[in-house]
C-alpha cells in the first residue's frame, strides 16, 4: 500500500464485527488506534495526515478493510 501524495489522506475503514453484538462507531474507532499508528509507521508518514471515515458493516467477518484516498480540501 502506498500513501497518496497529498497533505491530508482519507482513511476509509470498513469494520466487520466478529459477532452480532451491537457496537457503536466511537468505540470501534478507539479500538483501531494501534492499527492507525501501525499503518502510518509502515507508510513512513505522520498519522495526523489521516482523516478517518469509519463505517460499521452489518456483515459478520471479524476484520477491518482499509482504503486510502486523497482527502479533498
Amino acid at each position: 500500500m502506498v500513501a497518496p501524495n497529498s497533505p491530508r489522506i482519507a482513511l476509509w475503514l470498513d469494520f466487520y464485527p466478529p459477532d452480532r453484538r451491537a457496537r457503536d462507531d466511537d468505540n470501534i474507532v478507539s479500538s483501531f488506534k494501534a492499527g492507525r499508528d501501525g499503518l502510518a509507521l509502515a507508510l513512513g508518514i505522520d498519522d495526523k495526515r489521516f482523516v478517518m471515515h469509519p463505517f460499521v458493516k452489518s456483515a459478520i467477518g471479524g476484520m477491518v478493510k482499509v482504503r486510502l484516498t486523497e482527502q479533498p480540501e
